[in-house]
């Protein structure tokens, strides 16, 4: 007699059919419980932190995040209950930010100036032109120095949005012997 298993999608919130006990008794603990216990996917538990696309999953050993005593109360039934997870994770959503500029060699040549420079004509024209410059650069730093500014606040602006997704939605999972994830809790973080 052969049983088959199957697994819902990763990350989706329908019931798995599952042969394997453990991660049965943990699903049940929670129905029992009234909690929304479900099965994420199967994958080994990481042992450093893993980005998985839009997610960062964090054993949570390794993670500083607080959890809320909801959540440790749960976790708190699932050992009272003599069930032991191989471990847990946190997974947070942590978008991408934004691309890699891309670079592009330059080549330039140089020229013998030496005699060009030796003009008095030319030297001539080269003060009038380096007041000019001078002028221009410093009317361009004056510039440079808002654009800063503002290049500035837009980022800490961003980092800010970014952090801030990033803390949006933890989650914990208990990840089972037989490699089993399994949402335990969610929450959101202010």
């Amino acid at each position: 007699m052969t049983t088959t298993t199957s697994l819902t999608k990763t990350f989706s919130r329908h019931p798995a059919t599952l042969v394997a006990p453990e991660t049965a008794k943990l699903l049940a603990l929670g129905e029992q419980r009234g909690w929304n216990f479900f099965v994420l996917g199967q994958a080994p538990l990481p042992t450093e932190p893993v980005r998985l696309d839009n997610w960062l999953v964090t054993p949570v050993e390794l993670d500083s995040s607080s959890v809320p005593a909801r959540t440790l109360e749960r976790v708190h039934h699932i050992y009272a209950s003599g069930l032991r997870p191989k471990g847990f994770v946190l997974v947070h959503e942590a978008p991408k930010l934004l691309a890699a500029p891309l670079t592009s060699t330059s080549r330039s040549t140089s020229k013998d100036l030496s005699t060009l420079l030796s003009n008095p004509t030319v030297q001539k024209v080269g003060i009038v032109v380096a007041l000019a410059v001078g002028a221009a650069v410093l009317v361009g730093l004056v510039l440079l120095a808002l654009a800063l500014v503002v290049a500035v606040a837009s980022m800490a602006l961003m980092a800010m949005l970014v952090f801030g997704a990033v803390a949006l939605d933890p989650i914990l999972v208990a990840v089972t012997e037989d490699g089993y994830w399994v949402e335990v809790d969610r929450w959101l973080t202010q």
